[in-house]
């Protein structure tokens, strides 16, 4: 929609509502929608931007609970799509994972 091609921005940095993915939404009876909550759709129009302008770099953010063991299914689409814009781009764009406290960083 901005009419961006491919080298115009070096960085994409953001990512979905946490609520999908928050760990509070695991004690909700029934468990949370994760990928059916139509706020986790933004992962595949982040996914589409990075394959679109082919940016030097992404930063995705999000909650602790996006990579929680057995409900990591955010996670892995972002893994799997970046292993897709890959194989069809020739990118070489790698993926990997750590949680971070705010406050350690200034943040109150």
């Amino acid at each position: 929609m901005a009419g961006l091609r491919a080298g115009d921005v070096d960085i994409l940095v953001g990512g979905p509502p946490c609520q999908p993915f928050s760990k509070s939404g695991y004690w909700y009876p029934g468990d949370s929608k994760r990928l059916q909550d139509p706020r986790a759709a933004t992962i595949n129009e982040f996914l589409r931007g990075l394959e679109e302008v082919r940016l030097r770099a992404f930063l995705f953010e999000n909650v602790p609970g996006f990579s929680f063991r057995g409900k990591a299914e955010g996670l892995d689409l972002i893994v799997s799509g970046v292993r897709r814009i890959n194989s069809r781009c020739r990118t070489r764009y790698e993926t990997s994972w750590v949680t971070l406290n705010a406050s350690d960083f200034g943040a109150s």
